[in-house]
Order: C-alpha cells, then structure tokens, then sequence
C-alpha cells in the first residue's frame, strides 16, 4: 500500500487576500484607515476588516447605485456592528467631472478605459469621477494608511490624482496588468 499523493487545491482569492493583509499586518503596518478603490460588493472590505478590525473603510464603487448585488454587499458590510464604514458612489480617477463606466454582461469588469461600446462592453453608465487629493479633502476623510486598487485598469490615473494624499499611505494594494484588457490605453 502506497500513501496517496497529496492533492494540490489552489488557495481562494478570499485566502489570498488575508495572506497578503496578514503579511502587511506582521511587517507593522497599523491600518486606521483603509480606502477600498473599486470595493464591488465589499467583499475584500470584509476580510480587510478581519484583519484590521479597528480600522475606518471609505468604500469607493460607482456601481453601488446601480447593481443590486453591490448594493447590497457594501449595506451588509457597513450594517456589520462594530464597523465605521462608509460607502462612496464615485469612480475614482485622475480628475472629477463625468465618465461613461462601460460595462460587460458581468459588472465586476466595468471599466473608465475602454472608448466605445462593443461585444464585450455592451452597457454604459455615466458615473461621477472625483479624484482622491480633492474628494478626500472636500469632505475631511481621514487619510489612509492603506489604499485597495482594483479598478480594471484605471489603477495608475488614479495614483495621479492622489499625490498630496499618498504621503500618508504605508502600504497600497494593487491589481496590475500584463496585457491590454481594456484596450490600448490599459497601463502594463
């Protein structure tokens, strides 16, 4: 009789993110305030909050007025006793004013960057875009120690509009990308 050979199951992304928090949590970082840039249903928040059970959430998700699952999500998130959590129906980008949100047959792709509709975008939303530097200080947010970027490749332009406001981040998490998902203006 063999012993079997252990099966490999790849970690969730739920188990991804409490490693990566975790690892920002033992090299020191004492997040007080945490800002969720493209927080959809407010799932990473949640595990956020796991780990930094004392920190404030600024939720930011221009769909939170549109997708019920959103919606509902980010009530349940900010309903959760204990939690200081706000939820900011804006897409942040390098500037305000307004953008068309193009939008996929699943909103967990929308995106600032693509230019028209197509196949794959078929709906778009007008949505208010502020960027981080005025947003935060217009309405006295206290600044973060730890900023969530998932935002389908509109990463870098909102870094742009966050410059006075980066000074006070520690640590910031960021989904990059390797290809033009969005089009030729998706920054590699």
């Amino acid at each position: 009789m063999t012993a079997a050979e252990p099966k490999y199951s790849p970690p969730s992304e739920q188990d991804t993110h409490v490693a990566i928090l975790r690892r920002l949590l033992n090299a020191g970082l004492r997040a007080r305030c945490i800002y969720d840039i493209g927080a959809s249903n407010g799932s990473w928040a949640s595990v956020a909050r796991s780990v930094f059970p004392l920190a404030e959430l600024h939720l930011f998700e221009p769909l939170a007025e549109y997708e019920d699952s959103y919606r509902r999500g980010l009530q349940w998130v900010c309903s959760t006793p204990g939690v200081r959590a706000s939820v900011h129906a804006v897409a942040v980008d390098r500037e305000g004013g307004t953008s068309a949100l193009r939008m996929p047959h699943d909103p967990v792709g929308s995106s600032l960057l693509p230019p028209d509709r197509s196949e794959y975008f078929p709906n778009a939303v007008e949505v208010p875009t502020v960027s981080l530097d005025e947003f935060s200080s217009d309405r006295g947010l206290m600044a973060p120690q730890l900023i969530k970027l998932d935002t389908q490749g509109s990463e870098l332009r909102i870094l742009q509009g966050a410059a006075r406001l980066l000074k006070s981040v520690d640590a910031i998490v960021v989904e990059l990308w390797t290809w033009p998902a969005y089009g030729p203006t998706t920054p590699l």
